[in-house]
């Protein structure tokens, strides 16, 4: 779950099947587990891409109800949500004009940036997220996640694991040069190790590894 809005356009099925009810609501899709955009949990805040999404069912007199969908998995979330007519809007997709179709999909303006940052062990804090160093070193990333994709395209030497933690790991025992984690996880995911792991000291994520 990225940054900005992708708002479905009923296909004639998904038509059909609106009822009275739901007619009165929009239906919004957002990520459970994503802080400080979106959470679901119990005393925990809702999170900004909910509260946004809130705000856009009142201007439109309509209930917001949330529909949550795990999007680790981004284009399958999609189809199994929005695409199938689960919900009316998607919040925090990235900036893709590749998605948007004149009968399926269309997108907002971006109203938030963020991005992958990446993170290395103490021996390992020259590396940059500049073209070369992303080419040229062994770079840990999460199955399939937004960073995968990305540093594939440039052609990175990766290294895949289950999951960002798991990426952490990694990076803390010195299997990759660095670790590719997304920016809104960085300080939970580091908190409490006693390896020296920081974000490279470049703040901005590189294009390669940004979205607005």
């Amino acid at each position: 779950v990225l940054a900005l809005i992708a708002v479905g356009v009923p296909t004639a099925a998904a038509e059909r099947a609106i009822t009275v009810e739901s007619s009165l609501a929009l239906r919004i899709c957002v990520d459970p587990d994503n802080p400080p955009l979106s959470l679901n949990r119990v005393g925990g805040q809702p999170g900004v891409d909910v509260e946004i999404a809130q705000a856009i069912a009142e201007h439109l007199d309509l209930q917001p109800r949330l529909v949550w969908v795990d999007t680790t998995y981004g284009g399958r979330a999609l189809r199994r949500s929005l695409l199938a007519g689960q919900c009316d809007l998607f919040m925090g997709l990235p900036v893709d004009p590749a998605a948007e179709t004149a009968d399926a999909l269309a997108l907002t303006a971006p109203y938030y940036s963020t991005g992958y940052r990446l993170i290395a062990a103490q021996e390992h804090f020259k590396v940059t997220s500049g073209a070369t160093d992303l080419r040229e070193a062994r770079i840990g990333v999460e199955r399939q996640s937004g960073a995968h994709m990305r540093l594939e395209r440039i052609g990175s030497h990766l290294v895949v694991y289950g999951n960002q933690r798991e990426v952490v790991d990694a990076v803390a025992r010195g299997e990759v040069d660095a670790g590719a984690v997304w920016l809104s996880d960085v300080d939970r995911l580091l908190h409490g190790r006693t390896t020296a792991i920081r974000p490279l000291a470049d703040a901005a994520p590189d294009r390669s590894l940004r979205w607005s």
